[in-house]
């Protein structure tokens, strides 16, 4: 896949643990797939796929810092994993 080289991606995937590591790459697959069905660039839904859970193992604190350096504040009410891991690992693969 082109948007992202082959070295990241390796080094994304072992930062996973690995039955999250299992998780991604059967997400992975599935985003390809769905892509191809619907018409959509699978090239675009892997990479979204590789970095959709990098974020979930951050504590919430670190999750919430990472948002505001980038200028998303959200309120803390919605301070937790569930949601904020989303966010966080859009401007984490922004940094790619």
């Amino acid at each position: 896949m082109e948007y992202i080289s082959k070295e990241d991606e390796q080094e994304i995937l072992e930062s996973y643990e690995p039955k999250r590591r299992k998780h991604v790459k059967n997400v992975m697959d599935l985003a390809v797939s769905l892509a191809e069905q619907y018409n959509a660039d699978p090239r675009k839904a892997y990479v979204a796929a590789l970095f959709h859970d990098i974020a979930k193992e951050m504590e919430i604190k670190d999750m919430v810092a990472l948002l505001e350096s980038s200028g998303i504040f959200i309120e803390r009410e919605y301070h937790n994993k569930n949601i904020l891991h989303g966010p966080c690992a859009a401007v984490i693969a922004c940094e790619y």
